[in-house]
């Protein structure tokens, strides 16, 4: 693929530049649908008239449509969008800044994809479908697959498109219980979604992800608490976001106490309920029911999938709980990375 991509855009430069835009409107489109044209010019800062002519088109391809709230998708759009995103990856890969982190987390496999999630919404897209379409690569009849809370995960979800009978007896789970804010991004209603988006079944875990100790040691023995851990412990591929230590525990509300640890320890990485410092050394972890380290690391397929310059810090801090998995970012996390690891 990658070489005829290559060959293509030597030949007809122009209809490749045409193929970027068109997959680029699709994109934002998706993102942000239904939109204006107006918007529309002001995400991809092509010219309005560029961009009107464009809809019209993809009208004419019945790949869009437009109401009075703005331009949408169409199913067909969405399914050809998704079937676009291998040969616009390959134009756009970045073989050499892949190869160099997969080396230096020790990977089975680095996937980077072009921008800066900090700075542009359609790299998050990007961040997203890349995700997606890793799992549809990887996931296999009668998994059991974990999966963690957070806007990253939730918008990887959102960007799958899965065909009808692509999978068999599926199992997704949560990998832990909830944080009791943004129902949306939760564990268990991320699990709920994307069982519906492969055709499997679901267990949740309908505890709060903050209890004391002592609650959490009786909650344990409930027997569908440990049905749950059990399937963890047996899960086939875990899914989940690598999350800055400060930002998470204002999340999660932690205690006086813990920011103390945190600030005395110069914590950079959440992930778990684990907290790291930039050396990788966990600092403090918080009671709670779900995985613990070890367990995740002897899951087979574990994605970890975190954008953005802002990031590069806590996904280097995370190098030895991802060694042998596999790791999506963006190209600006991805080169941060690298000049931390080098200095």
């Amino acid at each position: 693929m990658n070489n005829v991509m290559s060959d293509l855009e030597k030949i007809i430069p122009e209809g490749i530049e045409m193929l970027r835009i068109r997959y680029r409107l699709l994109q934002s489109i998706y993102e942000n649908q239904p939109v204006g044209r107006r918007k529309l010019s002001q995400l991809t800062t092509y010219a309005e008239r560029l961009i009107r002519n464009e809809i019209e088109s993809l009208v004419r391809q019945e790949l869009v449509m437009v109401s009075s709230n703005g331009v949408s998708l169409t199913l067909q759009g969405e399914k050809n969008l998704d079937k676009l995103y291998a040969p616009m990856y390959q134009l756009e890969q970045y073989s050499e800044l892949e190869d160099e982190i997969a080396k230096l987390f020790n990977l089975n496999r680095a996937i980077v994809v072009k921008g800066n999630s900090d700075e542009n919404e359609n790299t998050k897209w990007r961040l997203s479908k890349a995700g997606s379409q890793l799992f549809k690569d990887l996931a296999q009849d009668d998994f059991i697959i974990a999966i963690t809370g957070g806007t990253t995960i939730s918008r990887m979800i959102d960007s799958l498109y899965v065909k009808t009978g692509s999978y068999k007896n599926l199992t997704i789970i949560p990998a832990r219980g909830s944080l009791g804010q943004d129902i949306e991004c939760e564990a268990n209603n991320i699990a709920i979604r994307l069982s519906h988006k492969v055709e499997g079944v679901y267990e949740l875990l309908n505890i709060p992800d903050k209890l004391g100790e002592a609650t959490i040691h009786t909650i344990r023995q409930e027997p569908y608490i440990q049905h749950i851990l059990q399937m963890m412990q047996k899960s086939d591929m875990i899914i989940f976001g690598l999350g800055d230590a400060f930002e998470m525990a204002q999340k999660r509300q932690e205690s006086c106490s813990t920011f103390n640890i945190l600030n005395q320890h110069e914590a950079v990485l959440e992930v778990f309920r684990y907290y790291f410092n930039k050396e990788g050394t966990v600092i403090h972890n918080t009671s709670t029911i779900g995985l613990d380290l070890d367990e995740v690391k002897r899951i087979p397929y574990r994605i970890a999938i975190a954008g953005g310059k802002k990031k590069a810090v806590a996904i280097y801090a995370a190098r030895n709980l991802l060694k042998g998995s596999y790791l999506v970012l963006d190209e600006a996390a991805a080169k941060a990375v690298i000049e931390i690891a080098n200095k």
